[in-house]
């Protein structure tokens, strides 16, 4: 299999060393990466009338999936009420908020926990597992699985940043 392989890449499978099959393999990577975001790109041009961006496409490949899933996930209003017991201040400050309350207000507590988690320190992720070690049964309900995609500036920025210094997103 692995010679087959090596062909496909265009590489001799007897005399290929270590080094040109890494750089074969990130060249295909490159290429496959460059084909999967045109195909995302359609997909979201021809569905949502925003720029054509391949996140939106894969959202929108997502959940176009025949059957509904369904998952066990934390209540909103738990989720709320824990975002305003841990207080996360850099992802207010991050997303421009000056108060918890304020921010859980006018954002979703989804979106607001994925930046947190991102962005906070290990102290703040040590206390929210800590917390939820603490939840019980009827904090969560069965509903389906929902995809969450922000096309807000600020999460770009947060994203930008985020890719910018962990060099992966």
């Amino acid at each position: 299999g692995a010679r087959n392989k090596c062909r496909e890449l265009g590489l001799d499978p007897k005399d290929t060393t270590p080094e040109e099959l890494y750089h074969a393999l990130i060249e295909r990577v490159k290429l496959d990466d460059q084909k999967l975001t045109k195909k995302l790109r359609t997909m979201a041009a021809t569905n949502v009338s925003a720029e054509a961006d391949p996140v939106a496409g894969m959202v929108i490949a997502l959940q176009s999936l025949p059957d509904t899933k369904v998952c066990f996930a934390l209540k909103t209003s738990k989720l709320r009420s824990l975002l305003k017991s841990l207080s996360p201040k850099k992802t207010m400050r991050a997303i421009g908020y000056r108060s918890v309350d304020s921010m859980l207000k006018h954002e979703s507590p989804i979106e607001v926990l994925g930046v947190a988690w991102l962005i906070e320190p290990a102290s703040w992720q040590k206390r929210l597992l800590s917390e939820y070690r603490k939840l019980t049964p009827s904090d969560f309900e069965e509903r389906p699985i929902k995809i969450v995609y922000s096309s807000d500036k600020r999460y770009r920025k947060v994203a930008s940043t985020i890719v910018a210094d962990y060099h992966h997103n």
